[in-house]
């Protein structure tokens, strides 16, 4: 049946992607197709979470390896990564009731630092096989059928349990109810980011699309939400930690108040006290060591990724250079042969200034013959001149001027005289 509300109570919810809309009120996202029957017994007859979904469902439709695979590799994995949050909020000895403990390789570690936990599941078959397993002590069914006194348990645990339950806040009710007064839940769910849109998750496959599965995930929760849900419970502090698998999950501690993380000697002196303590102590140091072998490793990946990155800049930088120096090369050759060609130029200007210069050299030659003509003629003139000045004194102080002028015929010779006197100008 389609599901029109939220867990929060919020009934005008919005679109998301075909099989959750989003919650305005409270960020979450919610199934559209709700079961018929909310699940809360499994009978191992091929219901949902039982003995054929993890034997089969999970390996054949998700790829996830089997159950005894999975517990061993959650061991080493997971389950110290968890167990190391949960020491530093809480020591042993403490009572830790897990729910949906799964494989129950979490429950046995904590039983192992000195905890007293038990798990809870809802396939029979699961729990006879857990508990043969690792010898530990599992509760058959959901919660609310369990008989458990209140304020009996010191740390609730559900992981990648909480998106799974159609009333968490009826759950977290009742598993309040268990809890002390400095009691506190330890979760890890999907973290949905209110920022997100489907189309860009789709569009970037993210890994937070791997949280999509109508047939389990009933709610997918914002931090927001996670807030809201437990606050409504009576646990307003919550504080969240770093999820191992970050880039899809949340992983947080909830209180009724603030709390403080114990010192790394005070846990270390906790689990020194017992056999399996310090056992688990070598395995958690043992992890610590790994992880910071990898965040080495991590760390020089990243920097010869750095570097090859460097590298490959500098040869783009050097591809680039060596276009920009073909490029200088070809414009050098374009000017050197521009340069020639001026050359050639220059040269046939030379020539043709030389040819001017000769011409010149003879025109000057030539007016220097004219010069010395023209010198040769003024001296010549001068001497006529001179002549004609004689010429004409002597005519003047001749008898016959005097003659004439006592003629008075000497206009004639007047004018003679005046045009000898022009002649010697």
């Amino acid at each position: 049946m389609e599901r029109k509300h939220c867990w929060c109570g919020e009934r005008h919810l919005e679109p998301f992607s075909p099989d959750y809309w989003r919650c305005p009120a409270c960020g979450t996202l919610v199934l559209r197709e709700w079961p018929d029957e909310p699940l809360t017994e499994v009978a191992d007859q091929g219901e949902l979470y039982s003995k054929d979904y993890y034997l089969k469902r999970l390996p054949e439709q998700y790829g996830y390896p089997d159950l005894l695979s999975r517990a061993r590799s959650d061991l080493s994995e997971r389950v110290l990564y968890w167990l190391n949050v949960l020491l530093r909020y809480r020591l042993p000895p403490a009572d830790v009731l897990e729910l949906g403990s799964g494989h129950g390789g979490f429950v046995a570690m904590m039983t192992e630092a000195g905890y007293r936990a038990q798990g809870l599941e809802l396939s029979p078959w699961l729990v006879a096989w857990s508990r043969e397993l690792f010898h530990i002590p599992v509760l058959q069914g959901p919660l609310e059928h369990q008989n458990l006194p209140p304020n009996s348990v010191d740390v609730v645990v559900l992981m990648d349990v909480l998106e799974h339950l159609p009333d968490p806040e009826g759950t977290m009710r009742r598993a309040a109810n268990l809890l002390r007064p400095h009691g506190f839940f330890l979760i890890q769910t999907p973290d949905f980011r209110e920022e997100y849109e489907y189309q860009d998750l789709v569009a970037q496959q993210h890994p937070f699309l791997q949280q999509f599965k109508p047939e389990q995930h009933l709610f997918l929760f914002s931090r927001r939400a996670v807030r809201l849900l437990f606050e409504r419970v009576g646990f307003s502090w919550v504080h969240f930690e770093p999820a191992i698998f970050a880039h899809y999950d949340m992983f947080f501690v909830a209180a009724r108040q603030s709390m403080s993380p114990n010192a790394p000697e005070a846990i270390s002196e906790a689990l020194e006290r017992t056999r399996g303590g310090r056992i688990v102590e070598s395995l958690l140091n043992l992890r610590m060591h790994h992880l910071s072998m990898e965040g080495d490793r991590q760390e020089k990946e990243a920097q010869i990724a750095y570097l090859t990155t460097m590298v490959e800049e500098r040869n783009t930088q050097i591809a680039q250079l060596s276009a920009a120096v073909q490029e200088r090369e070809a414009q050098i050759a374009q000017l050197s042969a521009a340069v020639q060609e001026r050359e050639a130029q220059i040269a046939q200007l030379s020539a043709a200034v030389q040819e001017r210069e000769a011409q010149i050299a003879q025109l000057s030659a030539a007016v220097q013959e004219r010069e010395a003509q023209i010198a040769q003629l003024t001296s010549l003139l001068y001497q006529y001149q001179q002549q004609v000045r004689l010429l004409a004194a002597a005519i003047r102080q001749s008898r016959l001027f005097r003659w004439a002028r006592r003629l008075r015929r000497w206009q004639g010779i007047e004018y003679l005289l005046a045009s000898l006197e022009n002649l010697s100008k």
